[in-house]
């Protein structure tokens, strides 16, 4: 066991599991064309009248992928967003070097990529009108730092995409990761054994453990293993405290992604069968403790996705800054 000095720092691990395993993975002729869902939720259009309610055409705008990976996400908002400049950054080269081989591939010439931290975002010299951060935020040795330089180069009136793991949906994974720290060691980073060490600890528990039935799938590819049993800097929060690091980094919520999703009058019977004082407090929940209230009573997103932006207010006292230089 190396002495803690010794060890790799976090993103000198995150980098190395990615360069070894660029994600995610999807061959590189596949297409996002059919699949309407995706191309809708990726659609600058969606998220600008979810914040704003104006519709706004791509064309023009400026689109940021903050840890892009292999590409797939920015496919999917180059094709979402005919006419838009896609920006794309990456702390791995390997998975940089994939995501410029997968655009130019599907024919695509208005974006570029960087090797980046998100942190370093500033030194772009970019503002963009709409910033896609996924399955990217939970892996920041600093999240709070992370969320400050997105909103930095986010545009007065621009959204931002980001997501973060739920702790109480992703509990039995989190567990799983600390038992193969355990067993094996936090320093480990030749993936292939360390996969095999990942599976050999689920096939050895009996069928009965609490871990297996609710964190193994004995089917799942090698990529499910590192994603979940083996990924490094992954961390989870409450969506309470997820609004929390959004005020903290001077950011307002939107709405969630999926918010059909989210309805928590779904999870209750009618409500001529429900107690008068429960009707009555049920109804004067507010949006967030609406959120909070399903999460707590069921809890099966792995994802916290949600849009969001800059303050209202300090974007209107921006505006009216601009407006009294110009008189």
């Amino acid at each position: 066991m190396l002495d803690a000095k010794d060890r790799p720092d976090p993103w000198q691990q995150i980098r190395t599991q990615f360069d070894n395993a660029p994600y995610p993975k999807i061959p590189l002729e596949q297409s996002p064309k059919n699949e309407p869902v995706k191309l809708y939720t990726h659609n600058l259009t969606t998220a600008l009248y979810a914040r704003n309610k104006s519709i706004e055409n791509a064309a023009g705008k400026t689109i940021l992928d903050a840890g892009c990976g292999s590409g797939y996400k920015s496919l999917v908002l180059a094709e979402a967003n005919p006419g838009a400049r896609i920006v794309g950054i990456d702390i791995s080269a390997s998975s940089i070097n994939l995501a410029r081989q997968r655009l130019a591939h599907h024919g695509f010439d208005n974006v570029e990529f960087r090797a980046l931290p998100i942190e370093e975002l500033p030194t772009l010299g970019l503002k963009f009108d709409y910033i896609n951060c996924d399955e990217t935020l939970y892996l920041l040795p600093d999240p709070l730092s992370g969320l400050q330089a997105l909103k930095k180069v986010l545009a007065d009136d621009g959204v931002l995409r980001v997501n973060f793991h739920s702790i109480l949906q992703r509990m039995p994974f989190f567990r799983a990761q600390a038992a193969n720290r355990l067993l094996c060691g936090p320093d480990d980073l030749d993936q292939t054994a360390e996969v095999g060490r990942a599976r050999g600890l689920m096939h050895g528990l009996l069928d009965r453990v609490h871990l297996k039935r609710k964190a193994w799938d004995k089917e799942r590819e090698d990529q499910w293993v590192l994603a979940n049993h083996l990924l490094r800097g992954d961390k989870g929060l409450t969506i309470g405290e997820f609004l929390d690091l959004l005020r903290e980094a001077g950011l307002e919520f939107t709405r969630m992604l999926d918010w059909q999703t989210w309805d928590v009058m779904s999870l209750f019977k009618a409500e001529p069968d429900l107690p008068v004082w429960l009707r009555s407090r049920l109804g004067d929940l507010s949006e967030t403790e609406r959120l909070q209230l399903y999460e707590l009573l069921e809890p099966d997103h792995r994802l916290l996705d949600l849009w969001c932006g800059h303050l209202l207010q300090d974007r209107d006292t921006r505006r009216s800054l601009r407006d009294f230089q110009r008189v």
